[in-house]
């Protein structure tokens, strides 16, 4: 998965509103889950899915470098960060 960059999140207010926490998350894993539900995006760390995402700005990279609960080889963003994905899912196809 192509990664778009890491993005500030907040608690009270997501980037990607749809929430799926998982601890066993890897970037792929979140990617089809949030596809297979009609989603645009997908955000690593708890996997989040939404159609729309960076309201709250882009972060620095070195903000999420968190290990991925189910690949501790790769980064899950970090504390209110995301690491945003394209899906792949194109609406009417």
């Amino acid at each position: 998965a192509k990664r778009l960059g890491c993005y500030v999140d907040k608690g009270s207010d997501r980037d990607l509103p749809v929430l799926h926490h998982s601890s066993s998350t890897t970037p792929e894993s979140c990617v089809s889950r949030c596809k297979s539900q009609n989603y645009k995006y997908a955000a690593s760390n708890w996997c989040l899915c939404g159609n729309s995402y960076g309201k709250h700005g882009k972060a620095s990279d070195s903000d999420c470098k968190m290990a991925c609960g189910g690949d501790s080889s790769k980064t899950c963003g970090g504390a209110y960060r995301n690491e945003v994905y394209p899906t792949g899912f194109v609406p009417g196809q």
